[in-house]
Order: structure tokens, then sequence, then C-alpha cells
């Protein structure tokens, strides 16, 4: 069984080649590219597939893009996921679980399937900071959206005068800052912490699942870190993508 699975965000597509459930290969294309030149191009290169599987929080043209140039090289069944209220021991509080972004879902079931029985506080840092609150029966209780740490820093350059956006290499000091790029930076950093660790204060016990592009550089620096409470999952939305593929492929087996 060969699944190719994408995962189009706000900055990055992201793509993952499966191969009996086993990541096999993986990487990405911006949204700056021309899609229309390098999925072409790319698809030429997977082989054979079972099943093309799409989390997509981008637009609808991107998605049109991706079914038209897949479908363009070869006859495989797509899974567009799509939120629901009850799925793999997960249930949502939305009223309208569609209305909940899909990557932030996916987050949620892969979260949930991992063995520790903790609550689960499931931290997505891409674009935007998501963080959502799993009880230990899958019971989602609710999140928090926030810019993500790039955003943060662009906003504040783009609204105001005199200061500027200047990408930073130092990710894992919290001083004080001696110069306006620390502070912005480190400012940026200690705001992403504070929210993560108020909500781990207010769920005692709980167990951080992190993951997103600037995942990495937050990991270590979380309160519950120390007391190995806290996991690094690059690949949680496509893990989560795989978990609700695998529900919807048995369900049209049913």
């Amino acid at each position: 069984m060969r699944t190719l699975q994408f995962d189009a965000g706000n900055t990055r597509l992201k793509w993952l080649l499966r191969e009996n459930a086993l990541a096999v290969s993986s990487g990405f294309f911006c949204n700056t590219e021309d899609w229309g030149a390098a999925l072409p191009r790319f698809l030429d290169t997977v082989g054979k597939l079972d099943l093309v599987s799409i989390s997509m929080v981008s637009s609808d043209e991107r998605l049109e893009q991706i079914k038209k140039y897949v479908l363009a090289t070869q006859v495989v069944p797509l899974y567009i996921a799509t939120a629901k209220k009850e799925s793999a021991g997960v249930t949502l509080s939305y009223d309208a679980p569609e209305k909940l972004g899909v990557d932030r879902w996916l987050a949620m079931l892969a979260a949930h399937a991992t063995s520790s029985p903790d609550i689960k506080v499931v931290v997505d840092c891409g674009t935007a900071i998501t963080v959502d609150v799993l009880d230990k029966n899958g019971l989602h209780l609710g999140g928090y959206i926030v810019p993500g740490i790039s955003l943060m820093k662009k906003t504040l350059a783009s609204n105001t005068a005199k200061l500027r956006y200047v990408e930073s290499t130092d990710n894992h000091n919290l001083a004080l800052g001696k110069n306006t790029v620390d502070c912005i930076h480190h400012g940026a950093l200690m705001m992403s912490l504070a929210l993560i660790d108020r909500v781990v204060t207010e769920h005692p016990g709980s167990r951080v699942i992190l993951t997103g592009g600037d995942g990495g550089q937050l990991e270590s620096l979380i309160s519950v870190y120390k007391e190995g409470r806290v996991s690094f999952m690059p690949d949680l939305v496509m893990d989560g993508l795989e978990i609700a593929a695998r529900e919807y492929k048995e369900g049209c087996a049913g």
C-alpha cells in the first residue's frame, strides 16, 4: 500500500510518502514556488500510488491545483480530510466541527493515539500557534490560536516605523534583550512559552505534544521539558492524516 500525503499550510506544501503506513521519504514546496511546474515534475517521480491524502488549510485554489496535477499523472483515490465530531477516539468540542482547522483535528487524532494516558496539550507552532487540550478520554476541551513567532515579529515590523524584521538564530535565549533585535525575538519566544506553560499549569500532569516548524526551538524551553513531559513530533499532522484516511477506507469497505 503506497500512500502520498499532502499537508498544505499557509507557507508550505509538505509531502510524505508511505509504504505500508511507514514513512519512506518527505519534503516540501514553498507556497511562493510555481506549483504548475514543481508538482508535475515531483509526481512523475513517485511511482504508482494506492491513495493520495490531503490536509488543506490553504486556499481552495491550491486544493484544485493538487487534485488537477495528481489526477493528470495517474488514476488514484483522493481523500481530503475534514474534521469530524467523533473520530478515532477524539470528540471535538466545536458545535460546528467542520469549522475547526483540519490540521488541528489531525494533530489531535495523532496525539490521542500515542501510548501515554495523560491529558494532552497539543501545540502546533507554525504561521499561527495553536494549542488544544484533550482529556484522558479523548474529549477536546477547547483551545487557543495566537500569532506564531515569525508572524509576531513581522507584525511589529509592518506596523511600526522603526522596528525591522530580522531573523535570529539565537533560538533558546530568553534573557532580557540588550538590543532591539534580541528584545523582539526573545519577547516573541517568551510570549509563546507563557501561553503553553499557562495551559500546562491549568492541567496538572498533562503532556505537551509539540509539532510545527518552530516547535523544535521551543521544545527544551517548555517548563515541564526536564520532567520528560514534552514530546516533539514533527510529522504529527501527517500521522493524524494516516489515521483519518485509514478510518475513511474502513468506512468505505464496510
